[in-house]
């Protein structure tokens, strides 16, 4: 199984668009929300957009056998730039299971060395799980787990899981 994550540009924004809405869909359960009209939909695909347009946003997408099977967007997090913030990171449930999400990362992780954030919804146990396992065994369990609230605007006024570390 060949595992590949590269740089996308704009026609990879199009061609991504399905997975992008599914993960939407699934994030949004984690904070209550049961269904999203297509404004809403719409809205959150927006602020996705921002990878594609912003300075010191990039997407990645993730390739399993040539075959997209998700993405990692990552950024440089607002309040700190000199720290990567794992924004979005998304593995079709049909290849979860298979390490492709912890390879996928660890190649990310080779594009970016420095000081990371990774932030994960207390609901996301699942997440969570996947998170403290592979951040835990790529570094060595050389990092920080704290439970934050402190930056409201950014993390749409919810409690997160805060994974800090450095590679």
């Amino acid at each position: 199984m060949l595992i590949t994550v590269k740089q996308a540009d704009l026609a990879d924004r199009d061609a991504s668009a399905g997975l992008i809405e599914r993960y939407i869909r699934e994030m949004v359960t984690y904070i209550g929300v049961e269904d999203l009209s297509a404004e809403q939909l719409a809205a959150y695909c927006d602020m996705l957009n921002a990878y594609w347009e912003l300075p010191g946003h990039y997407p990645l997408l993730i390739c399993c056998d040539q075959q997209l099977s998700g993405f990692s967007l990552v950024r440089r997090y607002p309040p700190d730039p000199d720290v990567y913030d794992m924004g979005q990171f998304y593995v079709a449930d049909e290849h979860k299971g298979q390490g492709i999400g912890r390879r996928a990362f660890q190649q990310t992780l080779v594009r970016f060395p420095g000081r990371w954030l990774v932030r994960v919804l207390p609901q996301n146990t699942r997440a969570f799980a996947f998170w403290n396992r592979v951040i835990d065994e790529l570094t060595e369990g050389n990092f920080t787990l704290t439970t934050e609230s402190n930056n409201r605007e950014l993390d749409n006024h919810q409690e997160m899981h805060c994974f800090r570390f450095s590679v």
